[in-house]
């Protein structure tokens, strides 16, 4: 899987339009997200060298991708650690580290590995605490709570289908 590092943080969540789920240290959000040049430049237009970071690393043709997007909140600080963007055209996920200022962006590959919905369901379920750590979220590790997480994540997996048909029968 290609990954970036970019010294930029990504495009923040729309708190008006992110379902949110308590998961004991953690906070996960569900949200639409639509990425496109204008999307870019509300984020990012006041910020000539995180623009031109951007713009540098873009595909060729430039980005118009839509997708759910699933967060991944620490409940004692409010950062954003991971983030699973399911896109229609570029699927990919971040490692946050707590900087605020970084980010290392992951492709997920489809033509490979398949949707990337139940991939991600899997990474919940089965490798919360290693993506945690590498995006410097060490401390929450030894609190989670697996059951609750559990639980957390089934009702993720249906909102996110429910969504996803929201979208197509538009």
């Amino acid at each position: 899987m290609p990954i970036h590092f970019y010294n930029v943080a990504p495009i923040p969540a729309d708190p008006n339009h992110t379902r949110y789920l308590d998961a004991g240290v953690l906070r996960f959000g569900i949200e639409h997200r639509l990425l496109n040049p204008q999307e870019l430049k509300t984020a990012y237009g006041s910020d000539v060298a995180a623009s031109q970071e951007i713009d540098d690393n873009l595909p060729e043709g430039g980005v118009d991708d839509q997708g759910v997007s699933i967060h991944v909140y620490g409940s004692d600080d409010g950062h954003e650690y991971l983030r699973f963007d399911i896109f229609d055209d570029e699927p990919h996920f971040h490692l946050l580290p707590r900087d605020n200022e970084q980010q290392y962006w992951v492709r997920y590959p489809p033509e490979l590995l398949g949707d990337m919905l139940p991939w991600v369901m899997g990474q919940l379920r089965g490798r919360l605490p290693e993506l945690l750590v590498m995006a410097a979220g060490e401390h929450l590790v030894s609190n989670l709570d697996g059951e609750l997480i559990g639980r957390r994540v089934d009702e993720l997996n249906t909102l996110v289908e429910e969504a996803r048909c929201a979208l197509t029968s538009r």
